[in-house]
């Protein structure tokens, strides 16, 4: 598969608590990646959303958006009649660009701040992508 990265942005970036909290061991990192596509552009983005919280409270909160523009003799390999197929394969390798790139995205939005001292740590791409995703075409 032949692709380029073009684009890569923070859409959403919130410290909601100004001081760690000393229990900072039981921190949990929730990851969320989400598929979507320019069938026109040949591009899918690949969102990603990460929230650190303690207990049930948001301690700061990240989300940004990959753009891979899919060289025309690879597109094939994703477009249906109707839908755009996003194998799990794919999606993950994506992912793993995605989640590199909000890691230094942390980094940058995190300096001179207490969070400066927490990165987000390798992720288990197979528990965050476990299927391939079916965009409909519109």
């Amino acid at each position: 598969m032949k692709f380029k990265l073009i684009k890569g942005e923070v859409e959403e970036f919130a410290i909601l608590e100004d001081k760690l909290p000393d229990d900072i061991d039981k921190l949990l990192i929730n990851c969320n990646i989400q598929a979507k596509v320019n069938i026109d552009e040949k591009i899918i983005g690949i969102t990603n959303a990460v929230k650190y919280s303690l207990e049930s409270k948001t301690l700061l909160k990240i989300k940004s958006t990959l753009y891979f523009k899919i060289h025309e003799d690879s597109w094939s390999e994703f477009e249906r009649d109707t839908t755009v197929v996003l194998k799990k394969d794919k999606v993950q390798h994506f992912g793993i660009i995605a989640i590199g790139a909000t890691r230094g995205m942390l980094i940058v939005k995190t300096v001179n701040t207490p969070y400066s001292s927490i990165l987000l740590p390798p992720l288990n791409i197979n528990k965050i992508i476990d299927d391939d995703i079916i965009l409909e075409v519109k």
